[in-house]
């Protein structure tokens, strides 16, 4: 003999919304910035902000002590970016187009200190000249496990003091050399 359950619909209805509401908690938990959005840092300190795996339009970091996490499996910048306060880049592909071929990939402003992990950087168009990244004079940055590829030198340091720029585990290809940076293992 078979039994017939008959289920309240309100408490289907509960559970659907509690199961979609758990999962809605869960999704939102991970803080991932929407796709296309301008990276913004609502705090005035430790920003913790993770990119989708899409195009990001250009960021300007502004605020100390931002992380800004590239999703694994592809988050690209096309423009330049600009590190104006001390930041963490992970993950991220920066790639110049031919509309920026004069200009750098990333720039890191006075006053700043940049570590650059686990990025790319290439130059897409043939024959790029001006340096992926800029480091302007009492900037600092720190390249861990980036790869650039193509174009001319990778960093234009503009102070020329090599303890202020330091590529460690970094590869290139394509290049012509790093510039005036400290070296530690990288090829």
């Amino acid at each position: 003999m078979r039994e017939v359950i008959k289920l309240d619909t309100t408490t289907v209805e509960q559970q659907n919304r509690s199961i979609r509401d758990e999962r809605a908690s869960r999704i939102d938990s991970l803080e991932v910035a929407p796709a296309q959005e301008p990276v913004r840092e609502p705090r005035s300190r430790f920003n913790s902000i993770n990119l989708p795996s899409a195009a990001v339009p250009t960021f300007d970091l502004k605020k100390p002590f931002t992380t800004l996490r590239g999703n694994n499996t592809r988050t690209d910048v096309d423009r330049t970016c600009n590190v104006e306060a001390d930041a963490k880049i992970r993950g991220m592909s920066f790639f110049s187009q031919n509309s920026i071929a004069s200009e750098p990939v990333a720039r890191v402003r006075k006053g700043a200190r940049a570590v650059f992990q686990a990025c790319v950087f290439s130059r897409k168009e043939a024959g790029g000249t001006v340096p992926m990244i800029e480091v302007e004079d009492g900037g600092e940055a720190i390249f861990i496990g980036c790869t650039f590829v193509g174009g001319g030198e990778v960093v234009n340091n503009i102070s020329g003091d090599i303890t202020k720029v330091k590529m460690i585990a970094c590869s290139g290809r394509d290049t012509d050399g790093y510039g005036t940076v400290e070296n530690l293992g990288s090829l």
